[in-house]
């Protein structure tokens, strides 16, 4: 164990201990957004470091002894693969596809009911077909749910039984939606309108990007830095249906600077 994962660990026995597993309330104690206090608490792919002058901010911020974060007797060592805001404890089994949540969408914690205005929305995600190759599927929910802002969809104008979340993988739709971005989908719009932003099932792969109608009824599916060799357009035939199924259009995201 690292002294990255020995802070992780100690902020986690914070959170629980002193918070009660809520986030908002450590991330308002320590001057930061919930989002930056997920990818702290993360054990995915997009885990932010908790570094030294940070530490010594939470622990300043806190009324901690200095260096605090940093003694290993404080956190247990299991709690570096299980605890709040990781991919277990909201029911998503795999580390490497943990959501990059946002002050809008919060793990959904069985433990604690719906605050008056959340709701509960199912996750899109892709799982591994069993004995299939390598092949994929995308699946809705599959024991993952989120919570999200009821002003947000009101604003949006979508209803709480069409909202859905998905997070983006890769850079292909950088710098609009860098790797880890979270997106609200709206399951009820499906009819595209050439140039918005989509998410799709795409031959078993969970994708969002742009889709434009092409004549003769073809489709385009775009990144958002088509330029680059890397995410050429991908121009499909009248019979694109049977190789794309649209999940709905995206009608918010958020995304956390690195």
């Amino acid at each position: 164990m690292d002294i990255y994962d020995i802070r992780r660990s100690n902020l986690l026995t914070l959170l629980k201990e002193r918070f009660g597993g809520n986030k908002s309330k450590l991330a308002d104690a320590i001057d930061r957004q919930p989002s930056y206090v997920s990818r702290c608490l993360s054990d995915g792919a997009h885990r932010k470091r908790i570094g030294e002058d940070f530490a010594r901010h939470v622990e300043d911020l806190l009324g901690l002894p200095t260096r605090w974060l940093d003694e290993l007797e404080h956190g247990q060592a299991n709690d570096v693969s299980r605890g709040v805001g990781t991919p277990e404890a909201i029911g998503k089994p795999e580390a490497d596809n943990e959501l990059t949540f946002t002050e809008n969408v919060n793990p959904w914690d069985h433990s604690r009911p719906l605050a008056d205005d959340e709701v509960e929305i199912p996750l899109f995600r892709e799982v591994a077909l069993s004995g299939g190759g390598g092949r994929t599927q995308v699946v809705e929910n599959n024991g993952a749910t989120l919570r999200f802002k009821r002003r947000t969809l009101r604003s949006a104008g979508v209803s709480k039984e069409s909202a859905a979340c998905a997070y983006v993988e890769g850079s292909s739709m950088e710098p609009i939606l860098p790797d880890g971005a979270s997106v609200g989908v709206d399951t009820s719009d499906k009819q595209i309108k050439s140039g918005k932003m989509y998410a799709i099932d795409h031959d078993g792969l969970l994708r969002v990007k742009f889709l434009y109608r092409l004549p003769g009824g073809g489709l385009r599916i775009r990144s958002a830095n088509p330029d680059k060799i890397e995410h050429p357009d991908e121009d499909l035939g009248p019979d694109w249906p049977e190789q794309v199924n649209v999940i709905g259009k995206v009608f918010w995201y958020s995304v956390v600077l690195h």
